[in-house]
């Protein structure tokens, strides 16, 4: 029979389980947000920078000193040197750490919702991190960092068990960018509550509701026990597929919800099912932060 791990003994094999999950979720995340065609970025603009981005023709009102006499003695035409709008933003994410995000339908484990949402998650920080701007997490104590050594504390943060933790551990900086993954089957109401906060300190951002395949499309069919973790609301039916239809009006209620909390704070709101790849849902994501920039 096996025996009970001592308490003393619980940190480390909670260390033991971090260590194992680490390397795989950030070498998922980087092959992640290294796959990502980003294009001009979504930051560029002309403005109070250090980096080079366009030059442009003289305008008048010009002043003679803005004027690049190199490039302007390659022929008639006078141009001015244009350095790229550069402003450290900061990303606040919250990835659910529920036990419903446990679930998958599929036996691969990075199709379960919340390893899917913490690749995600971890691969905007990576973006994140790569532009120069702050990033951390919604529910943790840490504030924001920039620089691309964070990355692995980050991650550890976020791998952690969280569950006992405030749904927002910081204040959320004016203008910040926030992320909320979820199913929002546990966590309902963190939806509004995080949108009224990040509204209130004149934050934005965008919503990722992760859904499974099955969740959506109920496939069960005949005898089938549902059982719950608590063990206490385990349900048995003898013909599942005679609540099919019920339970995808439902269903579609819920999303329906969560899209109409979304709206009224101007949030994109983006269904993910974690049979997809996950490039969709994190392209959606950064072209939607991306235009909150312009």
């Amino acid at each position: 029979m096996p025996q009970p791990v001592p308490h003393s003994a619980a940190p480390l094999a909670q260390s033991a389980r971090l260590a194992l999950r680490l390397p795989a979720l950030l070498l998922e995340a980087q092959q992640l947000a290294a796959g990502l065609h980003l294009g001009e970025h979504g930051r560029r603009r002309a403005g109070a920078g250090d980096e080079f981005w366009q030059y442009r023709h003289v305008q008048a009102g010009d002043s003679a000193t803005l004027i690049d006499w190199r490039r302007s003695g390659r022929g008639d035409e006078y141009f001015t040197r244009q350095t790229e709008w550069q402003a450290a933003q900061t990303l606040l994410i919250w990835s659910d750490p529920a036990a419903s995000m446990r679930y998958a339908s599929s036996a691969d484990p990075m199709a379960q919702k919340r390893n899917r949402a913490d690749v995600i998650a971890l691969a905007l920080i990576e973006l994140a991190l790569r532009a120069g701007e702050r990033a951390g997490w919604l529910d943790a104590a840490q504030p924001p960092r920039r620089g691309v050594l964070q990355r692995e504390g980050l991650a550890t943060l976020l791998l952690a068990d969280r569950t006992a933790q405030p749904l927002m551990a910081q204040p959320i900086p004016k203008g910040a960018k926030v992320v909320i993954l979820s199913d929002f089957l546990e966590n309902k109401a963190a939806l509004g509550d995080i949108l009224t906060a990040a509204t209130a300190a004149g934050a934005s951002g965008a919503v990722l509701h992760l859904v499974d395949p099955s969740e959506a499309a109920f496939p069960f069919a005949g005898r089938i026990l549902f059982e719950a973790r608590d063990r206490e609301t385990d349900f048995e039916t003898q013909s599942a597929e005679a609540l099919r239809a019920e339970y995808q009006t439902h269903f579609a209620a819920h999303r329906a919800s969560l899209m109409v909390v979304a709206q009224k704070h101007g949030w994109p709101f983006i269904s993910h099912h974690t049979d997809r790849p996950a490039s969709e849902a994190l392209m959606l994501l950064y072209h939607a932060l991306s235009e909150m920039q312009r």
